[in-house]
Parts: C-alpha cells; sequence; structure tokens
C-alpha cells in the first residue's frame, strides 16, 4: 500500500503543483452530446492498515465484479437524467489513450492538448460531441491520518474495501478508485479538476457504517465483499450527477 509519505509528497500526489485555472462560461444545453469513456477492472482491491504497520496488507481478488458495466449505466443513468444525450466512445472505436490530456492548462488557461487536436475534430465535428467524462481506474487516496499534525496518506490502487484497525476496532470504507476528467471542448475546460468537484475526488471514498465484520479479516468473501460494489456505485452516481451540473450552462 506505500502507505508512509511525507507531507510535502501527499500533497503534491493529491492536489498537484497548481490550482486549476477558473472554468470559463460553459454554454451546454439538454439535448447537447455527451461522450463517455470507462477504463477500469472488474475485479476489487483490498487494503488493510493495522494498529502497526506489521499489521498492515494488501490484495486483489479474483471476484470478477462486473464493476466496468455497471459503473458505466451509473454514469449513462446520471447524465441521460440530467437531459444529454450519451454517445459512447468505445463503440465508435475511440480509445481512452485517445482521450487522455484532451483538454489540459497551461498559464492559467484551458487549451486543447499537445497533439490532441485531430481527436477534439473528430468529437465534434464528426460525433457533435460537447463534452467528454471519462473515468480511468487509478491510484487514489484512501485515508489521510494526520495526528500532530504530520500527516500519513494510504492509497488503492483499485477500487474496493479499505479498512483501518486501530486497537482492535475496526472500520469500513469503500474507495471508488478512479481518475475522473469531464472535458468540455468549447470552451476548453476540464471541470473535474475545478471546485466542486475537485474537492468530491480529492478522497474518493464512502464509509461503511453498517458493515458486517468478516469472517476473516484477511480473506474476505464474495459475498462478504458486495456491499463495497454497491457502494462504489453509488458514488459513481452522485459524483456523476453533480459533474452533469457543471456542464449546464448557468
Amino acid at each position: 500500500m506505500r502507505a508512509l509519505c511525507t507531507t510535502i509528497v501527499a500533497v503534491f500526489v493529491i492536489a498537484g503543483c497548481t490550482t486549476a485555472p477558473t472554468l470559463p462560461q460553459i454554454q451546454m444545453r439538454p439535448g447537447d452530446r455527451v461522450g463517455i469513456m470507462i477504463d477500469i477492472g472488474d475485479d476489487p482491491f483490498y487494503a488493510h492498515a493495522g494498529t502497526t504497520v506489521l499489521n498492515d496488507f494488501e490484495k486483489e481478488y479474483p471476484y470478477h465484479w462486473n464493476l466496468g458495466s455497471d459503473v458505466k449505466t451509473a454514469l449513462d443513468n446520471a447524465l441521460s437524467n440530467a437531459g444529454f444525450s450519451v454517445v459512447d466512445l468505445q463503440a465508435q472505436g475511440i480509445s481512452y489513450a485517445e482521450l487522455e490530456n484532451l483538454v489540459v492548462s497551461e498559464s492559467a488557461t484551458w487549451k486543447i492538448g499537445p497533439a490532441k487536436e485531430g481527436i477534439a475534430r473528430r468529437l465534434t465535428d464528426q460525433l457533435g460531441v460537447k463534452a467528454v467524462v471519462v473515468l480511468k481506474q487509478a491510484r487514489s487516496v484512501a485515508a489521510e491520518e494526520c495526528p500532530g499534525g504530520n500527516c500519513t496518506y494510504r492509497f488503492m490502487d483499485g477500487p474496493g474495501l479499505y479498512t483501518r484497525t486501530f486497537f482492535g476496532v475496526t472500520s469500513y470504507w469503500a474507495v471508488a478508485a478512479f481518475k475522473w476528467n469531464v472535458f468540455v471542448l468549447s470552451p476548453p475546460a476540464d471541470t473535474a479538476a475545478a471546485e466542486p468537484l475537485a474537492s468530491k475526488l480529492r478522497m474518493p471514498r464512502v464509509r461503511l457504517r453498517d458493515f458486517p465484520s468478516p469472517a476473516n479479516l484477511q480473506d474476505i468473501s464474495e459475498a462478504e465483499f458486495l456491499p463495497v460494489h454497491d457502494a462504489v456505485v453509488r458514488f459513481v452516481e452522485t459524483v456523476a450527477a453533480e459533474a452533469a451540473e457543471t456542464l449546464i450552462s448557468q
């Protein structure tokens, strides 16, 4: 889990070196086309932090959650409910690599990324897409602990369960370990990098207060894992609805 980080390094990982530029006035309306791209695995991750580092461990389970399909459905529903027409970009033969860094910030402004003008034109001119929402499985912050002012950050490499045991008491968290981009093409912007979404995505987790204690904390069964799957999907639904709001003209 590579849990220990200095405060400076951790802040760099979480927030980056600079603040995102101010978002431009976004000119989108209900009925506009929004592309989606989901690039995540189906197997859940599990990371545990104990009272001491000797009790820490992490693993990945081959439970085939069907998470990619369920997350895609949640994203599709949230955007459709906001009035947008959803376009599955993977079905159009577009890859995640083509969309990576589609919009970037430079000198306090947003711009189409280097060498991305061609895919941007295809999206706008051929597919009529005005914005693109991308979810990519990515290393994310699962916990932040700051006793005495110095912070320790704990990470997960994919979506799943994070548990913390401290003097015999265990807490449970579902972690939606995804990188989000909400690219607007004209004028360019990434609303996921700016407020209010940036704060929501800084530590993408949900506390599972009623999670049944597993029979074996080091070997959680597929049935015991199901509440984690549902919590991850609910988190995506919530953020996707908020992402849709950032696209609606004010």
